[in-house]
């Protein structure tokens, strides 16, 4: 038998969760992405049991949901830092295990797509690209690394649907050649620039009134 067909449901609201889909589609070409928000009813219809399911940083509102789901399809549940999924993985007594089929990997202290790509490739953490990571970090809230919050702002530009547009996500994921990094690096000047402007916009009224 062939490899099952990938259907990915993400987090569409953080690049973190554009870049975990990005990473299974680079590595099972042909895999489904549905984008989706904890405030966005899961849409039922759309499972298939032949397929094997990914929920990426989703989290909906009643654990039954979540029950029907793990009846209905080979299930990968792979949650970060959210305060609803961990009072529901308390209650539920959830527990962090080896991923696979109809399992469920939890990490509070991560960004979903260190995540993905650490489970993906079997690696630390510590190999996941330096880009990523700082994807990773700002969706948790972690800004000690100063390219964090410049590197948002910049992949908020140049950075796609994957299905659109996979090659930058590539250069994210793989950064196999210098070009590949000084194209990430131009990000970070980017989303600096970017800043820079908000900052003088927002210390200025004058200013602000012109634009």
């Amino acid at each position: 038998m062939g490899r099952k067909h990938l259907h990915v449901y993400f987090n569409s609201k953080t690049l973190s969760g554009w870049a975990s889909a990005a990473i299974l589609d680079v590595c099972r070409p042909g895999a489904l992405l549905s984008p989706m928000n904890n405030n966005k009813a899961f849409p039922f219809d759309t499972l298939d049991p032949q397929c094997v399911t990914y929920l990426i940083g989703y989290c909906p509102e009643y654990f039954d949901t979540m029950e029907y789901i793990f009846e209905q399809s080979n299930l990968i549940w792979i949650i970060g830092n959210d305060v609803k999924i961990e009072r529901i993985a308390e209650e539920h007594q959830i527990k962090e295990r080896a991923l696979s089929p109809s399992d469920v990997f939890i990490d509070y202290n991560k960004g979903l797509c260190e995540i993905v790509y650490k489970w993906q490739y079997e690696v630390d953490y510590e190999k996941v690209p330096y880009y990523l990571k700082l994807l990773g970090q700002y969706e948790i809230g972690n800004y000690s690394d100063p390219n964090t919050v410049p590197f948002q702002y910049g992949a908020r530009a140049w950075l796609d649907d994957p299905k659109k547009a996979i090659a930058p996500w590539k250069k994210l994921i793989y950064m196999m050649k210098a070009t590949d990094k000084k194209f990430l690096d131009g990000i970070i000047e980017d989303g600096k620039a970017i800043i820079r402007y908000i900052e003088k916009k927002n210390s200025n009224s004058e200013y602000s009134k012109v634009f």
